[in-house]
């Protein structure tokens, strides 16, 4: 493989902004997948597979929102859930804007800033400019959700088990001798 050359932007003053933009797919890419802990609070393993494994961002969302309203008992939980939804699918968003756009060839960006471009379905582009703040805004988003995610399935587990534990203590106290 030949050496890029020297005078490569993408290599030289904007290698932080690449890297930050790796970053924040394989931060994404752990977001993603951590959807399955909140889908497996709702069915059995095996349907977590194979609802979860060809399915696009917007069908996980939907099988979780049905799911969760279907089964969750607690208002709050639900609300978490959608909330978590909504942020995801706003990070969602984000990325794919990032990682299917390309370097400006048509734009210069201000110093500092890496110019990208992505095409639209419906023609023309849009261009944006992204400074190393708004890089880490994005990564840091990620990394909220993810704990959020963390904080939700922790939820839903400790009130399942507490409505799982109420159920069996109300099964284990007769009222036949009251």
């Amino acid at each position: 493989m030949s050496e890029a050359p020297e005078d490569d932007p993408l290599l030289g003053e904007l290698r932080e902004h690449v890297f930050g933009l790796g970053l924040i797919s394989l931060r994404y890419n752990v977001f993603e997948t951590s959807l399955r802990f909140i889908l497996a609070n709702y069915v059995e393993p095996l349907a977590v597979d194979l609802l979860f494994e060809k399915a696009s961002n917007e069908q996980r969302a939907l099988a979780i929102r049905t799911l969760a309203k279907h089964k969750e008992h607690d208002p709050h939980v639900l609300d978490h859930v959608d909330h978590l939804l909504k942020f995801f699918s706003i990070c969602a968003e984000n990325r794919n804007v990032l990682m299917h756009s390309q370097d400006s060839w048509t734009f210069e960006a201000e110093k500092g800033s890496i110019g990208l471009e992505k095409r639209l379905k419906q023609g023309g582009k849009n261009i944006y400019q992204l400074d190393l703040i708004t890089l880490k805004r994005i990564n840091n988003d990620i990394i909220t959700g993810i704990r959020y995610l963390m904080g939700v399935d922790k939820l839903t587990r400790i009130i399942r088990r507490s409505i799982e534990d109420a159920n069996i203590a109300r099964k284990t106290c007769s009222t036949e001798y009251a």
